[in-house]
């Protein structure tokens, strides 16, 4: 997703956006492989990194750093 900005360089926390967990939970329905990735949304650039990733996983099925990968049902 270009034009989201690109990762962590330069978070400056808003002073009206307190930090905020957010979790990332995708299951691939042909197979049921689950990819589940933690986020602290400190500011919009954590948001921008959370949205490529996410954007990442759906174009090209590259997994996010730190996730955690359930592999898929060999009978769905």
């Amino acid at each position: 997703m270009s034009g989201l900005g690109g990762g962590r360089t330069g978070t400056t926390p808003h002073p009206s956006w307190p930090i905020r967990p957010a979790e990332l939970a995708t299951i691939r329905l042909t197979d049921g492989r689950v990819v589940n990735k933690h986020y602290d949304l400190v500011g919009r650039d954590d948001l921008d990194a959370l949205l490529d990733e996410l954007a990442e996983l759906i174009t090209d099925n590259r997994l996010p750093s730190a996730a955690v990968v359930v592999p898929p049902n060999p009978h769905p």
